[in-house]
């Protein structure tokens, strides 16, 4: 029997952006506009995520899990629940740097 992982809701996304160094200054209103563009997806372990040279376009936050950041088999960060990646994708048009498996 498959079970559903709950989904967020948008005061969480909310809770959940605001907790992030990189949003805590950042005004509800503005962060309840951006909770609406988020978008929750599952990731089975040992999946990729994002592949060192492909264009980004979007940015991740960890909610539940962990991410090995790497290049080829080098691991050059291991992040964990409230940690984020690709934000740099959003601010510029540079490929990704690195890799990214769950």
């Amino acid at each position: 029997m498959r079970t559903e992982t709950p989904r967020l809701l948008l005061i969480e996304r909310v809770f959940l952006l605001k907790s992030l160094p990189l949003f805590n200054d950042t005004p509800e209103t503005i962060l309840a506009e951006m909770a609406h563009l988020m978008q929750e997806i599952e990731i089975p372990q040992g999946t990729g995520i994002v592949k060192e040279g492909e264009p980004g376009n979007c940015m991740y936050i960890i909610h539940r899990g962990e991410v090995r950041i790497h290049k080829g088999q080098q691991i050059l960060a291991l992040l964990k629940e409230k940690d984020f990646f690709g934000e740099l994708s959003l601010l510029d048009t540079e490929t990704r740097s690195a890799s990214a498996t769950a």
